[in-house]
């Protein structure tokens, strides 16, 4: 990936986000098949291809959280910490009781814990 880009989420978060309903449409997909899960820009996957397995969308992890602020209604926000010597804080605001969780080396490293606890979350709920 180019340092530039966003960071997608990970194979297992695009599984846990399938299944709590994040339907937004996005390229690129985690693919799961009998060689194992990969990652490509675009799929055309057609019975005539051959392909049996799982495809999972696998947007940004920013857009992840966008998802949650506008669908699940959860204000999530990632800040620094001590912004001095470079730490974030990542935490969370759910229904105005303000958790907040570790500090991380870096704000990629903080948005994805993030993701993680608000999918634990909404896993815990349903």
């Amino acid at each position: 990936m180019n340092s530039q880009q966003l960071q997608l989420v990970t194979y297992e978060q695009a599984k846990r986000l399938k299944v709590l309903g994040f339907d937004w449409e996005v390229n690129p997909f985690w693919l799961n098949d009998k060689q194992g899960s990969f990652c490509k820009e675009e799929i055309i996957i057609s019975e005539q291809l051959g392909f049996e397995g799982e495809i999972y969308s696998a947007p940004t992890v920013a857009l992840a959280l966008k998802w949650f602020r506008d669908k699940k209604k959860i204000i999530n926000n990632v800040s620094y910490l001590h912004a001095w010597y470079g730490s974030f804080l990542c935490g969370r605001d759910y229904f105005r009781e303000w958790k907040e969780t570790n500090v991380y080396g870096n704000y990629e490293a903080a948005e994805s814990a993030l993701l993680d606890e608000l999918l634990t979350l909404l896993e815990k709920k349903k």
